[in-house]
């Protein structure tokens, strides 16, 4: 075992380091974050249940991932890699009409966390909702984003607008 008694400066002409275990100390660590960013880009039918009944928002494509760890790989779940605090958003483009509202769930490991919900727009062409929470959960926790609409047959658009992201962005402990 090898003590340093002093901050450590490693020069390099990448400036890259790679440690294989756990890396343990005090004060600050910056440029850790790791996450996901991921699109619709077909439409998708809402059906007009609520909280955890309402339609599972498939994924269709990864617009960004950390090369840390694997979120996703297709379908509605997200994986956690980390126990810690995940600041988890989702952006939801849907269908124009006038008289109905359009949910969005935040669901971890099967607790709604959060939600959202706007009434359609009469002058749009397309209406958006979102939602944005900050969330500690434990490693392997899964997220899913579920939406519904209080009148049937409505739909979320596709076109790579519809998008969530999930960014682990520390831990306590």
């Amino acid at each position: 075992m090898v003590k340093i008694l002093s901050d450590v400066s490693l020069q390099s002409s990448t400036d890259d380091l790679t440690v294989g275990g756990t890396i343990t100390g005090s004060g600050k660590t910056v440029n850790l974050v790791h996450g996901v960013t991921l699109q619709r880009t077909t439409n998708l039918t809402m059906n007009t249940s609520v909280d955890a009944s309402a339609t599972a928002i498939t994924w269709s494509s990864i617009v960004d991932e950390s090369t840390l760890y694997d979120y996703w790989s297709t379908g509605s779940t997200i994986t956690l890699p980390e126990t810690g605090w995940y600041s988890i958003t989702c952006h939801l483009l849907f269908a124009s009409g006038t008289g109905y509202a359009a949910r969005l769930y935040c669901i971890v490991n099967g607790v709604i966390v959060a939600e959202s919900e706007t009434q359609a727009g009469a002058n749009t062409t397309a209406d958006t909702l979102v939602l944005s929470t900050i969330v500690h959960a434990a490693a392997t926790n899964t997220v899913v984003f579920r939406a519904s609409a209080s009148t049937a047959s409505k739909v979320i658009t596709g076109a790579g607008r519809t998008r969530c992201s999930v960014i682990y962005i520390g831990n306590d402990t």
